[in-house]
């Protein structure tokens, strides 16, 4: 029982929830015992989830919340883009750099530099 345990604890925490904060089962449908858990494509599936929480999300409305994977985007925010007063150099994994300190102190950066969400994106030299 632990791997669907697992699996939809972190399909939850990092994925996809309700709106109302209760637990989405659904991805058990497609599990058993025998699952190949390696043979997921879980990048398809967390970018599918992704786009069906945006599509629910009414975004002028302001009793409407996006119920999708927060932590996988701001991952991918706060490592895509650079913010004016916290430039980083760093060699490790994003994992393993973007600690809730680290989070943090980008926050307050970006709180201080006109607002979060504003960063630049990196440009890619080719």
């Amino acid at each position: 029982m632990f791997k669907p345990d697992f699996i939809v604890l972190f399909c939850n925490t990092m994925i996809e929830c309700f709106n109302n904060g209760k637990c989405t089962l659904d991805i058990l449908r497609y599990i058993d015992e025998n699952t190949d858990f390696g043979g997921i494509d879980w990048c398809k599936f967390a970018v599918s989830r992704i786009r069906r929480c945006k599509n629910k999300w009414k975004r002028a409305d302001k009793s409407s919340f996006f119920a999708g994977a927060l932590t996988i985007l701001l991952l991918i925010y706060v490592d895509g883009t650079t913010c004016k007063g916290k430039e980083e150099a760093r060699s490790i994994h994003p994992f393993e750099f973007w600690t809730f300190e680290q989070l943090h102190i980008r926050q307050e950066v970006e709180l201080r530099c006109g607002g979060f969400g504003l960063g630049n994106c990196f440009q890619i030299s080719e």
